[in-house]
């Protein structure tokens, strides 16, 4: 029973929050997700030196005394120490993950296009916009007219909040990065395609491997 006692003060204030920080890892859902995949090493290597001590502490000595209040109360505030720790260290890479990991961007399907006109694409982010805005632009011919897919300059212009911003020009498959400030609000890719000579081409334009670098 005094071995059990023992393992029952360890075990409440862990379990507990244990269960207080799966709740918090639910909640924050992809980033949630990141978190756990890094405490997982961590956290098994301290839960096997835990059993570890614990399994030597349960050692039974015949002649030594019971424990008292103040090995209960040193117990307690080391198991709250590795908790606050445990719950810091999440804290920690859950912020690092939100300022310094790519953010996924969204700028619809691909859209059919004819050379030399404008088409907006509004671009959507999970999270607060600043950073670079990196896009592949891929080409696709729509008919049989021509070759012009490997001739064709794509220029790449980020409107944001509703101002035109410097236009930047890149080809097909070549990778373009929009300078977005933080705090943007609304933003576009305003996409234009120029085929030298008169072939009146027409494409589908697709912007690919979209993501906001921070």
């Amino acid at each position: 029973m005094g071995m059990l006692t023992r393992g029952a003060r360890w075990s409440v204030p862990l379990l507990v929050a244990t269960f207080a920080l799966t709740i918090a890892l639910l909640f924050w859902g992809d980033r949630g997700g990141f978190v756990a995949d890094v405490l997982a090493l961590p956290i098994g290597v301290v839960g096997v030196l835990l059993a570890a001590a614990g399994i030597r502490a349960a050692r039974p000595d015949p002649g030594g005394p019971a424990p008292g209040m103040r090995a209960v109360l040193t117990q307690t505030v080391v198991a709250l120490i590795v908790v606050a720790a445990g719950a810091g260290a999440a804290i920690g890479v859950s912020a690092w993950h939100a300022r310094h990991v790519d953010l996924t961007v969204s700028v619809g399907d691909a859209v059919r296009m004819a050379q030399d006109t404008d088409t907006d694409l509004k671009a959507t982010v999970d999270g607060p916009w600043g950073g670079e805005l990196v896009a592949v632009p891929e080409l696709s011919p729509t008919g049989d007219l021509g070759d012009c897919v490997l001739p064709a300059t794509v220029l790449v212009r980020p409107v944001i909040d509703g101002q035109p911003q410097a236009a930047y020009r890149t080809r097909h498959g070549e990778q373009v990065a929009l300078p977005i400030p933080a705090g943007a609000k609304r933003v576009q890719l305003r996409v234009r395609v120029e085929v030298p000579g008169e072939q009146k081409c027409e494409l589908l334009v697709r912007m690919s491997d979209t993501r906001l670098r921070r």
